[in-house]
């Protein structure tokens, strides 16, 4: 299993300071230094706070914990980590994530990866790093663009090409002459700028003009854009559709099959930009759903879990737990932090006694599972207020003690509900939900200039925070094309309350029903 860690750590501009993943030492060995020249100090210094917020913005802007696979998200190395950047005090670029890239004091890039070289001197010098095996894009991105590099009826072999090469070289190390020989299709890597010479020196050494030519650019991610052309055509191509690196390029008859083989830019979410607005650790799993039909993903947390004001109500509570008849979960959020709390006080989850549990809906019902608990109680629509009947079915409500758990701002109709019903009810805080601001990844930012296709609400906490960061009336106002999704009608009174309809509702209200929800929408725009 490939977790976050070991991804930092499989980059050798990270790899250099493995030693300082807070909390996850890997060893007493001392960490060496990536500062902000991109050359190396010398083994056994300590690292430099250049280092440590290279570390920390790659841990926070990774879309997956420590414990997954990240295998599973099949979106290729580089994805995942593609907006980030790294500023050092002067506000200088000295990191760009978006080209694998140190970039130093004298304006010269210095390739971080892949590079042997850079490995190399990471074992010469200190004896640290860790590889972690991934599917090359020489494969990946042709393939997500539906062209095999081989095919019975084409080819046998093929070719991988640099198509630029080290500048300070006196002469070119690629013999142009061979490589048009040689059977089989050609994958150039690095070769948007120098399309046209690449062509042309084919073209000039036997290559037919009507070689079909494709250029995938972000290959496997939602931002995959393929053009094609021939050797005579191709560099037009480019220029025509200002195409711009990082692209792989695939010369060859296998191109052809394009038409029949290509399958991701068919999924049902390709091409439209999706703004997750979750916490930063909830994101990852509607991320991963709506990436895995082709979309591309922007995370923009607008709120973060915290601690309630006034953690008190929660300890009484906790120290009368064999008090209550039922206790009721609204959200994901409440039973983590319920149960956080719960570990610290009792080492025995038989302490909970007897107790009912109700959870508003299936993903709050999978973390009470989680810890083996049954759920007593879920409404068949997945709204808070639905709650209180759904108890009702199972139980006489009259004279009950119920303990809800949930936000420390949340609407009133639960409680109102099973008060109605003659229940005596509690409702207690365990977390609170406050604006998150930072715009780690430069997502944010990326939303305010270009827009996007769909604005996801979860919760109607996320609604008010987004609008006290972007003021969304206006920001629908500047991208007119722009929509919102709502997963259930709480969420949807929020967006009324600013004035706005949200363009559609999952149903049913969960992460599938607005992926669902999604797809219908996309499917009736083609």
């Amino acid at each position: 299993m490939t977790t976050r860690r070991q991804f930092v750590q499989s980059l050798p501009a990270f790899a250099v300071a493995a030693n300082v993943l807070d909390g996850d030492t890997a060893a007493a060995a001392p960490a060496p230094v990536a500062p902000a020249t991109g050359h190396f100090h010398p083994k056994g210094k300590p690292p430099s706070e250049f280092t440590k917020a290279v570390l920390r913005k790659a841990r926070q802007s990774l879309p997956f914990d420590d414990t997954r696979d990240f295998d599973e998200q099949r979106r290729g190395l580089i994805a995942p980590m593609k907006d980030l950047t790294i500023t050092n005090d002067s506000g200088d670029v000295v990191w760009d994530m978006t080209r694998f890239q140190f970039l130093d004091q004298k304006d010269e890039f210095d390739t971080v990866h892949p590079s042997m070289h850079r490995i190399g001197q990471l074992n010469n010098n200190y004896g640290l790093y860790e590889v972690v095996p991934g599917i090359s894009s020489t494969v990946a991105a042709p393939n997500y663009a539906g062209i095999p590099l081989t095919h019975r009826d084409f080819c046998s072999t093929y070719q991988v090409i640099t198509g630029h090469e080290d500048p300070t070289k006196p002469d070119s190390g690629l013999d142009w002459a061979q490589i048009a020989r040689m059977p089989g299709t050609k994958v150039v890597l690095m070769g948007v700028e120098r399309i046209r010479q690449i062509a042309a020196e084919l073209v000039a050494n036997g290559m037919a003009g009507k070689t079909p030519v494709a250029m995938v650019r972000w290959g496997t991610t939602g931002r995959q854009k393929t053009i094609t052309g021939t050797l005579a055509t191709i560099a037009d191509v480019v220029d025509a559709e200002k195409f711009t690196a990082p692209a792989v390029t695939i010369i060859g008859d296998v191109v052809s099959l394009r038409k029949k083989l290509n399958w991701f830019e068919r999924r049902p979410l390709f091409g439209r930009r999706v703004v997750v607005t979750r916490t930063r650790e909830q994101a990852s799993q509607l991320s991963r759903q709506l990436a895995e039909q082709g979309a591309e993903v922007m995370e923009i947390p607008t709120i973060k879990v915290v601690p309630p004001e006034d953690r008190q109500p929660l300890v009484e509570a906790m120290g009368a737990l064999g008090e209550y008849d039922w206790v009721v979960f609204t959200s994901p959020n409440g039973v983590t932090a319920f149960f956080e709390y719960f570990f610290k006080a009792f080492d025995d989850i038989r302490v909970i006694g007897r107790l009912r549990f109700a959870a508003v809906g299936p993903a709050t019902a999978a973390k009470l599972k989680e810890l083996h608990l049954a759920v007593d109680a879920m409404p068949e629509e997945y709204v808070a207020s639905k709650v209180a009947a759904a108890i009702a079915k199972v139980d006489g409500v009259e004279n009950l003690r119920i303990l809800c758990l949930r936000a420390e701002v949340a609407g009133p109709d639960l409680v109102a509900k099973l008060e109605e019903l003659g229940a005596i009810v509690d409702d207690v805080a365990c977390y609170r939900t406050v604006p998150e601001t930072e715009d780690i990844n430069g997502a944010a930012a990326k939303l305010i200039e270009e827009g996007a296709d769909w604005v996801t609400f979860t919760s109607a906490s996320t609604v008010e925070n987004f609008h006290a960061r972007f003021d969304l009336p206006e920001l629908l106002k500047r991208f007119p094309s722009m929509k919102t999704l709502s997963i259930g009608p709480e969420t949807s009174k929020a967006l009324a309350a600013l004035g706005l309809e949200p363009t559609a509702e999952a149903k049913p209200h969960n992460l599938d029903g607005m992926v669902k929800a999604l797809e219908r929408a996309a499917a009736k725009t083609k």
